[in-house]
């Protein structure tokens, strides 16, 4: 540990730090200066890391210098832990701060490099809800291209480093081909002096440029050429694909008709109707009569405060399961009426997208399973109820407390009773605080049990009902794009019938051309 002391505090001596150190003074520095030295040490590594640690926040402090670790690809100890190391480097410990500062200073040429190479090739880290935009999803893909031509330019530039390339063997090439251009010039010269005594110099000189400019237009002329092909050629299946998608449209849309379609529709509604309002109905006001009974005849029975609460939670349950069972009816009926509506305010659905679209409503038919789950997963639930009251009947004629004990939970009978003086009014107020007080604590429990899961269900329900929103707000948009695509190949194919029609008009009006060579005049004469 010592040895490692000495080289740090050495290597800080040195430029670019001079921190004018000994082994005394860097011993005795406190967390917050072993933090700055760090800090100083990476800002030499990277220009932003270069911050007075006074004015930044600790926590930030840490994100930052973990973060550019992580990129240095530092690697701590085995034996610590990360959650030991990040404690240790927020409070400064010498234990981790000294092998950081060790580590970067024997390694500090190749962390420049790192560092560097850190700032391009390190991705983005983006989430993919936000990748789920199609605009951000393409700058990210342009992104990583980016960065992938990066990578590729710095090979090269490496390469050419590594190829031992001179500079001296540059200047001899630089000379060598200046040399040349001299060599050439005195050539041209001499080719100069040939010519002069020619008659015709210019006008052979002309000729040869005109015959270049010549050879060029042939050249892009050729380029043209190929380009307008392969266009053509593209075009040509272009024409071909859309061609066959018109007749895939053609035949899905035979023998559907809006009447039919309509029709079809409200039959699944009636369906749908008959279920939420009558069948699911008729279950939930037998079940929960069935359960007053049964809880009504038990405190009859037993008469005690045990059974009272227990009637309470059961009461409480039915509640519950009545108020679900009305919002999931509300729910569905609502929707399917929506849909009856907006189905007649647009065009209908045609070919595959309408097969999707009623396969998706007969799914809808799951829900009213999902309800039917519920309700026996509240039948068992009152199951466990009963027999908590036997189990709690039983004790009580363990501690022995008489059967015949019975007991009202009205105030206004206890008062009633107070009036009438069949009790005194000591009594009566304690019957009235003692039933207020069952009251509320009644109530508080049912609220505590119960509240939470009839809230979530009653949540679950309205994401469904929002997803189902945006699924049929999604395919009216797919449907309208169908029905603006179909009108544009139509219009397209009428103009090519059109076309076609002309130009058949054009062969079949042949005629004779007459010349008068007096007056130079021509003369078309029609068959």
């Amino acid at each position: 540990m010592h040895s490692a002391v000495k080289y740090i505090v050495n290597e800080l001596n040195k430029p670019p730090y001079n921190k004018r150190f000994n082994i005394v003074s860097f011993d005795s520095l406190s967390s917050e200066d072993l933090l700055q030295v760090v800090s100083d040490v990476l800002g030499e590594l990277d220009a932003s890391h270069k911050v007075d640690l006074r004015i930044e926040v600790p926590e930030q402090t840490i994100v930052r210098i973990l973060s550019f670790l992580r990129v240095l690809k530092y690697r701590p100890n085995s034996e610590i832990s990360p959650q030991v190391f990040r404690q240790g480097l927020l409070n400064g410990d010498k234990h981790i701060i000294h092998p950081i500062l060790e580590w970067l200073l024997k390694n500090t040429k190749d962390l420049q490099k790192r560092a560097y190479l850190g700032k391009y090739l390190v991705k983005l880290e983006i989430p993919n809800e936000i990748l789920t935009d199609v605009d951000i999803y393409n700058i990210y893909e342009q992104y990583e291209s980016l960065v992938e031509n990066f990578k590729a330019v710095h090979k090269e530039s490496e390469a050419i480093e590594n190829s031992g390339v001179n500079i001296n063997e540059l200047r001899n090439d630089l000379t060598a081909m200046e040399n040349e251009r001299d060599i050439v010039i005195k050539r041209l010269e001499q080719m100069s002096r040939k010519i002069d005594n020619v008659s015709n110099k210019d006008q052979i000189l002309k000729a040869v440029n005109q015959l270049r400019l010549e050879r060029d237009k042939k050249k892009e002329i050729l380029t043209q050429l190929s380009d307008e092909i392969a266009a053509l050629h593209s075009a040509q299946q272009r024409y071909n694909r859309l061609s066959q998608q018109l007749m895939e449209i053609k035949k899905a849309t035979v023998g559907a008709t809006p009447q039919s379609l309509m029709s079809k529709l409200e039959e699944e509604i009636q369906v749908t109707d008959f279920i939420v309002k009558d069948k699911l109905a008729s279950n939930v006001a037998a079940s929960t009569k069935k359960y007053l009974v049964f809880l009504l005849w038990g405190f009859l029975i037993s008469g005690n405060i045990f059974t009272v609460l227990m009637m309470t939670i059961g009461i409480g349950v039915v509640l519950c399961a009545k108020l679900i069972a009305r919002v999931l009816m509300l729910t569905l009926y609502r929707e399917k009426q929506m849909e009856l509506v907006k189905a007649g305010g647009i065009d209908m659905l045609k070919g595959e997208d309408f097969k999707d679209y009623i396969a998706k409503l007969k799914q809808r038919n799951l829900v009213y399973k999902q309800n039917r789950a519920v309700l026996s997963a509240l039948k068992s639930e009152t199951g466990v109820l009963q027999r908590t009251v036997d189990l709690l009947n039983a004790k009580s004629q363990q501690l022995g407390v008489p059967e015949d004990v019975s007991a009202h939970i009205n105030p206004s009978v206890s008062i009633a009773m107070a009036l009438t003086r069949n009790i005194s009014p000591f009594k009566a107020m304690m019957f009235v605080a003692a039933q207020c007080g069952g009251g509320i604590a009644g109530a508080a429990l049912l609220y505590g049990c119960f509240q939470t899961a009839v809230m979530q269900r009653i949540q679950e329900r309205e994401k469904v009902g929002r997803a189902l929103k945006e699924q049929h707000k999604q395919m009216k948009d797919s449907q309208e794009q169908s029905v603006r695509q179909k009108l544009l190949w139509t219009n397209l194919l009428r103009l090519f019938e059109v076309k076609q029609k002309s130009l058949e008009a054009l062969k079949k009006n042949e005629g004779t051309l007459h010349l008068d060579s007096e007056h130079r005049v021509q003369t078309l004469i029609l068959n």
